[in-house]
């Protein structure tokens, strides 16, 4: 009798354990695999340690952690990142490295939108830009989630 209650609690575990491990990462799983990186590293360098942290997982979402070109920055959107930023940190979770990112906001001149985030799914606001300076040098990030 014991055994019967065994098998459809094995399935459901199976099937959750199935579930969470075809899952997105986390903002603040992504915002410690990117705060791995130093300040001024090269755009490449920053693409292979998302390629090394979640190629083998997500090998057919590499466009969403790993975009094959940086977008050119308008000012409107340095403008949006700011109230974004002020939107989510009352609302959730605001992440902005290094801390003083948005008072030199005006040497961001290329960005990588990160869409490999499990906030992203569902209700709710969710951004992660890794932003560079006119080489395409490594200068900061900023993420946030209004969930």
């Amino acid at each position: 009798m014991q055994i019967r209650n065994i098998f459809p609690a094995s399935l459901i575990l199976c099937g959750v354990i199935v579930i969470y491990a075809g899952c997105k990462p986390s903002i603040f799983d992504v915002v410690k695999v990117v705060g791995k990186v130093p300040l001024g590293a090269s755009r490449d360098k920053v693409i292979n340690v998302l390629v090394d942290a979640y190629g083998e997982k997500y090998p057919e979402k590499r466009n969403e952690y790993a975009p094959l070109m940086p977008a050119h920055v308008s000012s409107g959107l340095k403008q949006s990142m700011v109230n974004l930023y002020k939107l989510f940190k009352a609302d959730n979770y605001a992440y902005v490295y290094p801390t003083n990112l948005f008072n030199n906001i005006s040497s961001v001149e290329y960005a990588d939108e990160i869409d490999l985030i499990a906030e992203l799914e569902g209700e709710g606001i969710a951004d992660f830009f890794i932003l560079y300076d006119s080489k395409t040098n490594y200068i900061g990030l900023f993420a946030g989630t209004t969930r």
